[in-house]
């Protein structure tokens, strides 16, 4: 079965609202795949995947520019997660 592109929507699941449209799930995905690389090649390259965790969190939370606490998007991080077919 094929699935086009908006098939698959991220939701609040409160609101039923868009949170990522699909340029930005690619974008996130492509820096999860890229941090990934990296961090397998050698494991001392484990800040690009906090900077990709972070920009998911920003993601998120609606935030553009924010960078820090990896805490304020713990909740969203992990309400995300659960729906994963791999939670």
């Amino acid at each position: 079965m094929k699935m086009e592109n908006d098939d698959i929507l991220i939701t609040d699941s409160l609101e039923k609202k868009e949170i990522l449209n699909y340029e930005q799930r690619i974008y996130i995905r492509d820096l999860f795949r890229d941090a990934r690389a990296k961090a397998l090649s050698n494991s001392e390259n484990y800040g690009d995947l906090l900077f990709a965790l972070e920009k998911l969190g920003n993601c998120l939370r609606g935030e553009t520019s924010a960078i820090g606490a990896l805490s304020r998007y713990k909740d969203k991080i992990i309400e995300l997660a659960s729906k994963s077919s791999l939670a």
